[in-house]
């Protein structure tokens, strides 16, 4: 997909929802451009009327995750409450993933234990595959 050509798009529509908000960020973070991601969501938060969902944090957490933003996926994470949106697993997973690929293990393996939704196979092998690469076998 050619993300300036999406972004062109995006640019010329005369209204904009959370949906649009999202598709984009999510564009720009699956397209290894996590600056951007956030640049936008930074534009999309000047729009009062807007409020972002479950779907734009995961977008945001997974453009932090993949770029190595570790403080900003925190932030981000945290910010979830501010707008009434409760992490799920998904959520969750982009957060081990971002700590584990970071090597931040024993955050990640405290957020395992702590978090309040059931773990899934995607979380679980995003941590064992933080494991591997940072060679820890005690941890897995």
């Amino acid at each position: 997909g050619n993300v300036d050509a999406a972004r062109q798009v995006f640019d010329s529509m005369k209204e904009r929802n959370v949906i649009t908000w999202s598709a984009m960020i999510a564009a720009y973070g699956y397209h290894g451009e996590a600056t951007k991601a956030l640049e936008l969501f930074q534009m999309m938060m000047l729009d009062r009327r807007l409020s972002p969902n479950d779907i734009t944090f995961v977008s945001l957490l997974n453009a932090c995750s993949h770029a190595g933003f570790v403080e900003e996926g925190l932030e981000i994470f945290d910010l979830m409450a501010k707008y009434g949106v409760r992490p799920n697993v998904k959520h969750y997973t982009c957060m081990i993933d971002l700590l584990g690929r970071a090597g931040r293990l024993d955050e990640a393996s405290e957020m395992i234990e702590t978090m309040p939704v059931e773990k899934d196979e995607t979380l679980w092998g995003s941590f064992l595959g933080a494991c591997r690469i940072h060679k820890n076998v005690e941890m897995a």
